[in-house]
């Protein structure tokens, strides 16, 4: 203030009360604390209580009135004199408190779909951010604690404020925002009334950079505020803008596949399902990345020179490369709270087309992942973003690159003989073409110009899709030692192609099976025709070659397929076929032919001009490994001859240098082969079989049958020349005979021939006239060149088996000395097949350049076959004359000049081969590495006393057609021994034996057997009996005999005139007995002993005895014999007897036929009927005589040859009558008599009464004292000797037949058991006082 002025007024003072109260309502100082020179605060408790109503200011220039109370009340204000400056109008109502929030801020995020109408303010920017409907937002929702009255200001201003809390590290922040992004940052402050009816605000942010960033967490915070004051910033709400990358759909449906377009190219179509969004996300951004890896057929092959060359390259296929990325927006709600529990929404599949043509063979993986848009902000570029997982697919292996495969092939064609007068063309196999479509098609034509090609690009499922056509090239044969495509190293791109004027497609005939349709899909073919003649006259004349020369060795062309289609209109040229022949060139001149032997067979060695070899020779292009031939051949001298025949289809081989024939020896390039022999039919026989063989040399020789004539064609393997003039006719039927330069030493060949101590009948070995004479100068030749047989053949004893062991059994000894009685070997000089057969000699110099190209097999002759012929000449010296023949019996007319039997003949099997030379052997020029042996074979068997030769003829052994033999050798003549068969077994007469010595021959029969056979035994006997049966080479067998041996058989039949033949002797079947033991006997001292006794040696008629029992049995109706059974009674009666050899079966099958058998003896009885009955003593007293004549009678068999009685003495008894058992009375029956009978023929055996005699007792036949009363008589008697045995009774016995009622058939021959007589003698007075002599005992004379 300026000095002298008045002092200035009092300062002013502040006072306030409520907003609503009255005008008269007292002011209350307040103090203020001033902020700056404008602006004051205000602090005061007070103010609490007006927070709803607010207050109302005024500035009071007298605070003396309140400044002990500190109130101004009205009443105040009137005790001051007012002027115009002591007070202030009052303030407009004003809050006390800031404004304040009701209910917090809340933020979520959310989509929206319209633009929102606020927009965020930013302090440091400028510009305006606008959204998209689709935009994500940041949805703010507070409420305010709204003021109560009306006059005050309402909250109408709002801020918000946010800071990065999360997302960017402190480095990576400042780097970005130097004034730091973690600060709080402040949007624009925006107007929204509020009131107590309107309390909410609700406020959306976009959520856009740069104040939002994707990726990050934030917190933002509010304030409300009026126009005069703000209040506090809410506490911060965080939210989250962090989106993790998208989840893998769930199923994925990921599926890549090619797509084939028209032309060839691939496409790629990769579809699959939407990745699952974050629930922030509105747009998902997916890529798709391709990795393409070579997948070559065979690249595990590559070297590893070329591997390590293509090591960046390689290691650069395993990238990934994008090759596309699709956008696409995520439906949402919008004003829907983004939630991470939110069902992810419903998307459609999506697909890409990866339309750049792939490459060819090579493997392609696609992975398609995703991200969302916008999903990390934060992160710099170069650092990338983060993407999802990726789905990957399996490699897709592209195709091959489309080439064209299809090298032009010609179709073999062949032709065959089908109608005699021309030649049928038919395909070759597996190609189907019948004869009309072969005509059709001209194919039959060798002049013809024009190739027949397969094309399967009409049948090939891809290829028949596009266009083809066929071009060809004249090829001229020049000098080309390079094998270059085309002679003169012409590029090949240079070269003109044409096409051909008619080109057609036939099809292989349908197959067609019996009674259905053809079957199965037809193959295409192509025949080309149609080319330009003058193209190879201009091509020869612009090469400068020599035209008729170079047209000679024919017209060759070669083909080309192009294919008129691929990616992009591609032509695709196959590569150049080889050179073809147009036509081929016939052979020029008929084919050479000689002898030649492959293999030991004899075959047909050709040879002929080659005009193909002469084209290759100076064009090492031309193919000539496809060349092959044909030979055909015929038999013109042949009545029965089919025509011709056609040879196999053969390679040819190289060609030989040859001079050729007719041509002044000029020497030309020739092909050859060599053929076997075909059409090899058997020669017509009118023989017949019979029990000799009649044909010692086969058929008769016809040369016919081998005389071939031959013609050959060529071709070059697709097609065939025509047939070339016939060869003259050459004769095959070769027979074995000495040649002239046979490689076989006389000397050898005579030291060979020289005898043995064996040898019976020597050969003649030949002669040599000189050291350098051959062989075939020893020999002698008919007028026609047959050779004269040569006597070398040797006949010797055969030796005995090397095979017996040191100390062999006499068993096997005998055998074998009996195996070599009639046996004899045979042999002959095995000469190699050289000495038999040679190459021609004229022709020596072509076989020797034939055999030089290592083509041609060596000269092998076959085997010779050898025919062995014995013939019977005569018998011995010693023997009956052959010619002495039964009356009406007429000589038989032999075709043997010498009157000789073709007896036996021997083709001996093809496995007489010569052994092969040493080392040290001289081999000439033809020697195949044999030398020569002896061959032998033994003739086993021969009928002895017989006298026979040798002949031995022979043939090539592959001559199968030939069935004549070529006579090559012979023997003299040789005489078989005599040899005698074994005798028949001789029944012995035991009966003559005493009955002791007797017992022993029956004591070891076999259990049960009720027969007893007793023969003598000539065979060797040294040794234990038991041991001399095992080691006997010889055993008894014997047959049913229908006959009976008796001389007295009253059923006998009558005699048969016809007499004996070989269907009526004893044909079996042959057995062996049960038991057999060996016994020595002496008939002449009654002697028996089971061992040999020593004095057998020096006494004479000791007698080896072999007892058989155990006999078969009797045969009834479908019963076969069979062995003695224990139980069985009924053994054979009548039997034959034999001697049987024991041996081996290889022993059996060479011993001479008459030692196997002995011959049957007659019908031998087994067993004999004992007499029936007791026989009964009577006393008679004749009329007109003086004695008493003594008789015995007894009933027997009616066959019996003579009888013995025998007797003892008997006493009575001196004891006392006693009761006899049963068994005694039955024993005492039994032996009724003190006098028996024996009855038999040859030999005896005991046996009981049979029911055939209680017939004839009951018939009344027999009149004798019952058992029972001679057993009440006898028991009163004891014996006092034994048995006394009398002389047997021959004669002087009368006898009565007794009838048998009960046998009515007379044809049924009667068993012996059954025909009975009652037999009586009459005693002589000698027999009679024999009987009446007295016996003292104790000096007591007793009877």
């Amino acid at each position: 203030r300026p000095s002298g002025a008045p002092p200035p007024p009092e300062p002013y003072q502040l006072q306030f009360r409520g907003a609503d109260e009255a005008g008269d309502a007292p002011w209350h100082v307040v103090t203020s604390t001033p902020l700056d020179s404008d602006r004051h605060l205000v602090s005061d408790e007070r103010l609490l209580q007006y927070a709803a109503t607010g207050i109302r200011f005024r500035l009071w220039r007298c605070p003396w009135t309140c400044k002990e109370t500190g109130v101004q009340t009205a009443q105040d204000d009137t005790r001051v004199r007012h002027f115009t400056a002591m007070e202030s109008e009052s303030s407009r109502p004003l809050m006390v408190v800031c404004p304040r929030f009701k209910k917090d801020p809340t933020a979520a995020v959310m989509f929206r779909a319209l633009q929102p109408s606020v927009k965020a303010l930013d302090p440091r920017e400028v510009s305006e951010t606008e959204v998209d409907s689709t935009s994500l937002v940041l949805h703010l929702e507070w409420t305010v604690d709204a003021l109560k009255s009306a006059a005050l200001a309402p909250i109408c201003l709002h801020q918000i404020r946010y800071r990065l809390v999360s997302g960017l590290s402190s480095e990576e922040a400042n780097s970005q925002d130097p004034e730091g992004i973690h600060e709080w940052r402040t949007f624009k402050i925006f107007e929204r009334v509020t009131s107590l009816d309107d309390p909410t605000v609700v406020y959306e942010l976009p959520i856009a950079g740069p104040h939002f960033l994707m990726g990050a967490d934030y917190e933002v915070s509010v304030r409300i505020g009026s126009r005069s004051r703000w209040g506090q910033w809410s506490p911060p709400v965080h939210f989250s803008l962090a989106i993790p990358p998208p989840e893998l759909p769930s199923p994925a449906g990921f599926s890549a596949e090619k797509v084939m377009l028209e032309d060839g190219a691939v496409f790629f179509r990769i579809k699959w399902n939407a990745f699952r969004p974050h629930h922030l996300s509105a747009k998902l951004e997916y890529r798709v990345r391709m990795m393409r890896v070579t997948r070559y057929k065979y690249d595990y092959r590559i070297s590893d020179e070329m591997a390590a060359r293509s090591r960046e390259s390689l290691a650069a296929q395993g990238r990934w490369h994008v090759i596309g990325s699709l956008s696409r927006s995520v439906p949402r709600k919008p004003g829907v709270r983004c939630s991470p529990e939110e069902a992810p929404p419903e998307m459609d599949a999506l697909e890409l087309l990866y339309d750049i043509a792939a490459d060819p063979e090579c493997g392609y993986r696609f992975a398609v992942d995703a991200k969302h848009e916008h999903c990390d902000q934060l992160t710099p570029p170069e650092t990338g973003e983060a993407w999802s997982s990726a789905l990957e697919s399996e490699e897709l292996v592209t195709d091959p690159p489309k080439k064209n495969w299809f090298v032009p092939s010609q179709v073999s064609l062949e032709v065959s003989p089908l109608d005699p007068s021309r030649d049928e063309l038919r395909s070759a196999f597996p190609v189907v073409f019948s004869e009309g479509t072969c005509e059709e098609c001209g194919l039959g034509d060798p002049e013809s110009a024009m190739l027949l090609i397969y094309a399967p690009w009409r049948a090939a499922a891809e290829a028949s899709r596009w266009p083809h056509r066929i071009e060809y090239a004249p090829y001229i044969p020049a000098a080309n030692p390079l094998r270059l495509p085309v002679p003169g190293d012409v590029d090949e791109s240079s070269l003109e192609w044409y096409l051909p004027s008619t080109v057609e497609y036939p099809s292989e005939d349908a197959i067609e099976a019996a009674g259905e349709a053809p079957q199965g899909e037809r193959a295409g073919l192509a025949l080309v025709r149609g080319f330009d003649d003058n193209l190879w006259v201009e091509a020869m004349r612009r090469l400068g070659v020599h035209l008729e020369q170079t047209q000679a060795l024919g017209q060759f062309v070669r083909l080309r397929v192009v294919r008129e289609g691929g990616p992009e209109g591609l032509q695709l040229f196959s590569s150049p076929s080889r050179p073809m022949l147009l036509r081929i060139p016939p052979v020029e001149a008929a084919p050479s032919v000689a002898i030649w032997a492959v293999a030991g067979r004899f075959c047909a060695a050709l040879w002929w001009p080659w005009v193909a070899a002469r084209a290759a020779e100076t064009d090492k292009n031309l193919d000539t490994g496809t060349q092959v031939h044909q030979i055909r051949m015929r038999r013109p001298l042949y009545e029965q001859d089919a025509g011709w025949v056609l040879g196999p289809v053969r390679r040819t081989s190289a060609p030989v240098l040859l001079s050729a024939e007719g041509a002044d020896g000029q020497a030309a390039l020739h092909a050859f082969d060599f053929s076997n022999l075909l059409d090899d039919s058997i020669m017509p026989s009118t023989h017949e079989g019979g029990p000799l063989p009649q044909e010692p040399t086969g058929a008769m020789r016809d040369d016919a049958v081998l005389a071939y004539e031959f013609s050959v064609r060529v071709g070059d393997g697709f097609r065939w020349s025509e047939w070339s003039k016939p060869s003259e006719v050459t004769n095959f039927a070769v027979e074995p005979k000495i040649v002239e330069d046979a490689p076989v030493s006389v000397d050898d060949l005579a030291e060979m021939l020289k005898p043995t101590e064996a040898t019976v009948c020597e050969a003649r070995p030949p002669r040599a006239e000189s050291q350098t004479a051959s062989l075939s100068q020893s020999l002698q030749y008919s007028p026609d060149g047959d050779m004269d047989p040569p006597t070398w053949i040797t006949v010797a004893r055969a030796p005995l088996s090397d095979e017996l062991p040191v100390d062999p059994p006499f068993g096997l000894t005998d055998a074998a000395e009996n195996c070599i009685i009639t046996q004899f070997e045979v042999s002959w000089p095995n000469l190699t097949p050289l000495a038999y057969i040679q190459p021609d000699k004229s022709q020596a110099h072509i076989f020797e350049e034939l055999l030089k190209s290592g083509f041609l097999p060596a000269y092998v002759p076959p085997c010779v076959v050898y025919r062995l012929n014995v013939w019977l000449v005569a018998n011995a010296a010693d023997a009956a004359p052959i010619d002495k023949l039964p009356e009406g019996v007429a000589a038989p007319e032999y075709e043997s000049t010498s009157g000789a039997v073709l007896y036996r003949q021997i083709d001996l099997p093809p496995t007489a081969f010569s052994e092969p030379r040493g080392e040290d052997d001289e081999d000439d020029e033809f020697e195949d590495g044999f030398a020569s042996k002896m061959l032998s074979h033994t003739l086993s068997a021969l009928p002895p006393d017989r006298v026979f030769c040798c002949t031995v003829e022979a043939r090539f052994q592959t001559h199968t057609s030939v069935e004549w033999w070529t006579p090559l050798m012979r023997s003299d003549e040789f005489t078989v021994e005599r040899v005698a068969p074994p005798a028949a077994p001789e029944p012995l007469p035991v009966c003559e034996l005493p009955t002791p010595e007797h017992q022993k021959l029956t004591v070891r029969t076999a259990l049960g057997s009720s027969g007893l056979l007793t023969v003598r035994w000539p065979w060797n006997c040294e040794g234990h009996a038991a041991e001399v049966l095992r080691k006997a080479t010889y055993t008894l067998e014997l047959s049913r005999s229908t006959s009976r041996p008796s001389l007295h058989d009253p059923t006998a039949t009558p005699l048969h005139v016809s007499g004996e033949t070989a269907a009526g002797r004893p044909q079996g079947p042959w057995v062996e007995a049960t038991s057999m033991q060996l016994y020595f006997a002496n008939f002449e001292t009654g002697q028996v002993a089971h061992e040999m006794p020593l004095q057998a040696q020096a006494e004479r008629n000791w007698i080896a005895v072999l007892v058989a029992s155990g006999l078969p049995l009797e045969q009834t109706s479908n019963q076969e014999t069979s062995s003695l059974s224990v139980d069985s009674p009924n053994e054979l009666p009548f039997v034959h007897l034999r001697w049987r050899y024991k041996a081996r079966a290889e022993d059996l099958a060479v011993i001479p036929p008459i030692l196997h058998f002995s011959a049957a003896s007659g019908p031998v009885r087994t067993r004999v009927v004992s007499p029936v009955g007791v026989p009964q003593w009577s006393l008679t007293c004749p009329t007109r005589a003086h004695r008493i004549v003594p008789s015995i009678s007894w009933t027997a068999w009616s066959g019996t040859a003579y009888h013995q009685l025998a007797f003892r003495v008997m006493q009575r008894s001196k004891k006392k009558s006693r009761r006899r058992s049963s068994a005694s009375r039955a024993r005492l029956a039994s032996s009724a008599s003190d006098l028996s009978v024996a009855s038999g023929s040859d030999t005896g055996s005991d046996a009981s009464p049979t029911a055939a005699s209680a017939r004839h007792q009951r018939s009344g036949g027999l009149a004798t004292p019952s058992g029972a009363s001679a057993a009440q008589d006898i028991e009163l008697y004891d014996p006092v000797t034994g048995w006394i045995e009398m002389a047997p009774v021959l004669e002087a016995i009368d006898h009565e037949q007794l009838e048998n009622e009960d046998h009515d058939d007379p044809d049924d021959r009667e068993p012996e058991e059954h025909m009975l007589s009652r037999y009586t003698r009459k005693m002589p007075p000698q027999e009679w006082n024999r009987l009446l002599f007295r016996h003292y005992r104790d000096l007591d004379e007793f009877h």
